[in-house]
């Protein structure tokens, strides 16, 4: 996920581009057919190796507009992405003690139930390598927009969509939790 520099911005990872050939015409020409309703470019650098466009539009609409138009090049579909503003604040949790049952009755019950903690970015289920068993742990990825309020507040255990059953949640720089029982009003030291 990518801040963005400018509003209304999409991303695309440079290597998207790695072995064409531009000789006929340049990717900033490719570009602006593909995206003419497109405001600026800037080339952006994650690390030294790691680089992405950045183009942005003048309004949300013309963005999401463009998006809808997959963009095809030497018959290779590029991955475009959505960029996030300076607003966003991005969650990684992890998820255990997930209730087990089929991926898609999970899966609809874990977007449904995290989206009123923020706005749903990505959603994933683990599963155990040798025989692909459910081992009820998973992940999710929220925005928790600074400017916006959301209906519930991220806790360390959670009341899950089944009943009496605790999700128990995980991300960075939380605050300290019982690693015996997950309760966030003592550590493992003090655990009754």
């Amino acid at each position: 996920f990518l801040e963005a520099k400018d509003r209304n911005s999409i991303a695309i990872a440079a290597y998207e581009f790695d072995g064409m050939d531009f000789r006929e015409k340049s990717l900033n020409t490719i570009l602006r057919e593909q995206y003419p309703k497109g405001v600026g470019l800037r080339e952006c650098y994650v690390t030294r190796t790691k680089q992405y466009i950045e183009l942005n539009f003048a309004s949300v609409a013309d963005r999401d507009k463009t998006l809808q138009k997959p963009f095809l090049l030497f018959g290779k579909t590029i991955l475009v992405c959505t960029t996030l503003d300076k607003n966003a604040h991005i969650y990684l949790i992890n998820i255990s003690n997930i209730h087990h049952d089929t991926e898609d009755i999970l899966k609809p019950n874990l977007l449904a139930f995290f989206s009123q903690y923020g706005d749903f970015l990505e959603l994933g289920l683990r599963y155990i390598a040798d025989g692909g068993w459910f081992n009820g742990h998973g992940y999710v990825t929220l925005n928790c927009d600074k400017t916006k309020t959301y209906a519930r507040t991220l806790a360390p255990q959670i009341l899950s969509w089944e009943q009496e059953h605790m999700l128990h949640l995980v991300w960075k720089d939380m605050q300290f939790i019982c690693r015996r029982c997950h309760a966030d009003t003592h550590t493992s030291a003090n655990c009754p």
